[in-house]
């Protein structure tokens, strides 16, 4: 059967306010970031323009819902982060995976019925590239204090 992917704040709790799927399915959020981590750094790319990549972190959060095995499903999912047919799909869309949480269950009784859930974070990175357009500089100034009198000086550049 072919999977469907479910964004658990957009599809089933957004603004979509889709019925809740039938057993089994699995739900992703990003719930956390993304956030820029460090300094970037500053990159020359034409005249007045230079180019700043800031890396960003942030959390994706898959839930497995199911009757059976949501466990060890949710475990398989986790150990996908070391297999190279995953992380060159996620290479080739400029994401990387930083590491992967512990599979938790956090399975629930719901009405009268049990509901097996597992939940697992990924922590992945990715990349953004920002422009920063100076334009030209065509006067400096400088305001100081020059021993006990305060001035105010404009030194024009040619």
């Amino acid at each position: 059967a072919e999977s469907q992917v479910i964004w658990d704040k957009q599809d089933v709790a957004g603004s979509r306010k889709a019925i809740k799927p039938s057993l089994d399915y699995i739900t992703m959020n990003i719930s956390a970031g993304p956030s820029s981590q460090g300094t970037p750094e500053l990159k020359y790319k034409e005249l007045d323009t230079f180019e700043l990549p800031f890396r960003r972190n942030f959390t994706l959060t898959i839930n497995v819902i199911s009757n059976l095995g949501w466990l060890s499903d949710a475990q398989k999912i986790a150990d996908s982060k070391d297999l190279e047919s995953k992380v060159s799909i996620l290479r080739l869309a400029g994401i990387s995976v930083l590491s992967a949480g512990d599979v938790l269950d956090i399975s629930e009784l719901l009405d009268t019925k049990h509901e097996g859930r597992a939940t697992v974070d990924f922590f992945l990175s990715d990349c953004v590239t920002r422009e920063d357009i100076s334009g030209e500089i065509h006067k400096v100034g400088l305001t100081g204090t020059v021993g006990d009198f305060e001035t105010e000086q404009t030194i024009e550049t040619p």
